[in-house]
């Protein structure tokens, strides 16, 4: 990559990175004035967090000590607010089936444990750092790639559940989920770039994250909608599937989730 090619990189970043600052704010205002803070509290709070970090960050500007070590201190704050909102959205799809969303949490954290550790194996050749200039921050992108990709992948899993199970969700929890998926694989990409080339690929990294991420929040600044928070009387059903049906099963997992007690009338 050439001088001039780096320098426009270098351009881009800083633009996206003042642009997405000024969206965060834009956004968390929005929730606020639309009474979705205290819905969405999660998000308000991941947002919130990050808004601060930016601001700090922007006035110190890279690559001092001082940004340095703000950014990998917050960092793994930042990767537990995100697991929280994941839960928020599963807690929310599944509002009425308690039983269910009791499963989702012990099944998240499962998940991260047992990813993480998959990671580790996976990735062991990735911790031969001799052409890593910052070691810290590669220790930190691995755990970042290792825990975004398990809540990208437990968010598919919802949404593959909801296109079989008929449950009512609102328009609002639908943008929630899916432009968080869209931002989670923008840091797996992001983190992937980096870590091909270290020295090569970390502004193209940095302005995929920045630009996923800034995408994201101009699409919920965009499509939040209070009268999105009513709940849909009516609900898409697979091809071939009968809705009493399908709903009663859940009905019957949710109870036996619940009660530790299997009904009468669960069939498998």
């Amino acid at each position: 990559m050439s001088e001039a090619s780096v320098k426009v990189l270098g351009y881009l970043v800083s633009l996206v990175w003042a642009s997405g600052t000024f969206f965060t704010a834009a956004l968390v205002s929005r929730l606020f004035a639309l009474d979705l803070d205290s819905r969405y509290s999660a998000l308000v709070r991941v947002l919130s967090f990050q808004l601060a970090r930016s601001l700090v960050l922007l006035c110190l500007r890279p690559p001092t000590n001082a940004y340095a070590w703000i950014y990998l201190v917050t960092e793994p704050i930042v990767l537990l607010l995100y697991v929280f909102v994941i839960l928020e959205i599963y807690q929310q799809v599944f509002e009425s089936y308690r039983g269910l969303s009791v499963l989702g949490r012990r099944s998240l954290w499962t998940a991260l444990a047992c990813s993480m550790a998959v990671s580790l194996v996976s990735h062991r050749s990735e911790f031969d750092f001799s052409n890593e200039p910052i070691r810290r921050l590669r220790s930190l992108l691995l755990l970042e790639t290792t825990v975004c990709s398990t809540l990208l992948v437990f968010l598919v899993i919802v949404v593959a559940f909801l296109a079989w199970y008929p449950v009512p969700v609102r328009r609002n929890l639908l943008v929630y989920a899916f432009g968080f998926s869209l931002f989670f694989a923008s840091l797996s990409v992001s983190d992937f770039l980096r870590n091909l080339d270290p020295v090569k690929n970390t502004k193209l990294g940095n302005l995929v994250r920045l630009g996923g991420t800034t995408g994201c929040l101009i699409g919920w600044l965009a499509l939040f909608r209070r009268k999105w928070e009513e709940v849909p009387e009516r609900v898409m059903v697979p091809q071939g599937a009968i809705t009493s049906q399908l709903l009663a099963q859940l009905e019957a997992m949710n109870k036996v989730l619940t009660t530790g007690k299997k009904p009468a009338q669960y069939t498998v």
